[in-house]
């Protein structure tokens, strides 16, 4: 659907269920920044760069980013007359098919309350400024987003796939919740070795959710 909607010259926004009623706000703004109607505007050279604790961090992605919180050693914020506007997070990159290797970090969350102009640029700069300019790596989802900010930060495109979750109890979980490890506990004694996640996942009565993919972004 996505691919087809890029040959309309269509952008193709997919929300689920839950993310409408738990994050309403979130998914609002991005359709508003989508077609252009990005309300406050904030300049970056305006706010004051700041470190973010954790815990403030979790509750500003939670409130301001589709995804939510996701995992974050480092938080670097831009504070506004004394109001969070952005919040950039990053983590040592892993990765559940192995390391991207050492010294490597990811850009996990960038999010931000109202429209900030080089806001990203400017928490990415003040991270390379106490880093040394590592590697990074980061990852779009493009049920929301198409990768137009990696672009800006000189980031490049190293793989796009097709990516899923799984619809299970009622819920809508992570593909790492069913990884086999996972599956031997979710499954008992009907768990069998030989058998792929997808068998394994449909014993179990989970439905695969495929999505609109998501690409791998990488800064050398």
């Amino acid at each position: 659907k996505r691919l087809l909607a890029e040959k309309a010259g269509v952008r193709l926004i997919q929300v689920y269920e839950d993310e409408w009623s738990d994050r309403k706000d979130a998914v609002k703004q991005v359709i508003l920044n989508a077609i252009g109607l990005t309300g406050r505007r904030v300049g970056a050279r305006q706010c004051k760069l700041v470190e973010v604790e954790k815990s403030a961090a979790i509750q500003f992605f939670e409130a301001n980013h589709v995804q939510g919180a996701g995992p974050s050693a480092m938080n670097f914020g831009l504070s506004f007359e004394g109001e969070l506007v952005a919040v950039m997070a990053f983590n040592k990159a892993t990765s559940g098919r192995g390391k991207y290797g050492e010294g490597v970090y990811e850009l996990s969350r960038y999010a931000t309350k109202c429209s900030v102009q080089g806001g990203a640029t400017k928490l990415l700069a003040h991270f390379d400024k106490l880093h040394s300019r590592p590697k990074l790596v980061s990852y779009v989802d493009h049920r929301y987003f198409v990768g137009g900010m990696y672009q800006k930060l000189g980031f490049e495109k190293v793989r796009t796939a097709v990516d899923y979750e799984y619809h299970y109890r009622r819920e809508r979980r992570h593909k790492s919740s069913f990884q086999k490890c996972n599956l031997v506990k979710l499954l008992g004694d009907r768990y069998n070795p030989a058998l792929t996640e997808r068998v394994l996942t449909e014993m179990l009565g989970a439905k695969r959710l495929l999505n609109a993919g998501r690409t791998t972004w990488m800064r050398t």
